[in-house]
């Protein structure tokens, strides 16, 4: 390889993808299609073109201009995408993708995440703890040997019988 062609390469620059885009697409009701679509139009503004045609974007993937055009429309019904008018210094008009809608969206998924899972754990310690706590009273054990996680540390409570 020459190295015109290994620098046109690192020409082509690199992009930033939030981690949590990539692990919580799905559960924001995204197809991969739309992930990889919604991928290229972040290339394309970080490469300094805010508004790339469903042509140039379709001609990255492998989909037509019109499915290009139509999952487009859908992102932005979705509100992942917007598209904001704005004006040169010379007055003229131009447009250009706004992907603010989609960090909201991203940031309010992973803080949902995040409280589902806290819950996921809350919920798994009642499951362990009570009913062992509820058969120890109950007299079925001599002795109760309960581990359970309070406040991340581990601990095991004896309970005798009554």
């Amino acid at each position: 390889m020459s190295k015109n062609s290994l620098l046109k390469w690192l020409q082509e620059g690199n992009i930033s993808i939030p981690g949590v885009l990539l692990s919580q697409y799905k559960e924001m009701n995204l197809n991969e299609h739309e992930l990889v679509l919604i991928l290229h139009v972040i290339s394309y503004i970080e490469h300094g073109n805010k508004f790339p045609t469903p042509v140039e974007l379709s001609s990255r993937m492998t989909i037509s201009v019109a499915e290009c055009t139509e999952m487009l429309r859908k992102l932005i019904q979705k509100g992942f995408i917007d598209i904001k008018d704005s004006y040169s210094a010379d007055g003229i008009r131009y447009e250009s993708y706004h992907l603010d809608p989609l960090w909201e969206k991203l940031i309010d998924q992973f803080l949902l995440s995040g409280k589902k899972r806290k819950l996921l754990r809350c919920s798994r310690r009642k499951q362990i703890f009570i009913p062992a706590l509820k058969g120890s009273l109950a007299g079925r054990f001599h002795l109760l040997n309960v581990k359970h996680l309070l406040f991340g540390w581990m601990m095991t409570t004896m309970i005798p019988i009554l």
